[in-house]
């Protein structure tokens, strides 16, 4: 029984890690998306005291991150 425990909390484990690399890659993806977005809409001359971005699920990352680029 102890063996079977200790097996399960190894795969359990292992899993964790997988899914943290994968949240840490949607998180750096997100960032830099929302840094190409904010890049996009200055250079087409957008206001960004007019402007409300809005996104769904992982863009909700890009859209937070163009937004606090476009604050400067």
């Amino acid at each position: 029984m102890a063996r079977l425990v200790v097996c399960l909390l190894r795969k359990a484990a292992r899993q964790v890690g997988v899914v943290t690399v994968l949240i840490e890659f949607a998180l750096r993806v997100g960032k830099q998306q929302g840094r190409m977005m904010a890049a996009a809409l200055r250079s087409r001359g957008i206001d960004p005291s007019q402007t409300q971005i809005i996104g769904h699920s992982l863009g909700t990352i890009v859209a937070t991150q163009a937004a606090v680029c476009l604050q400067d």
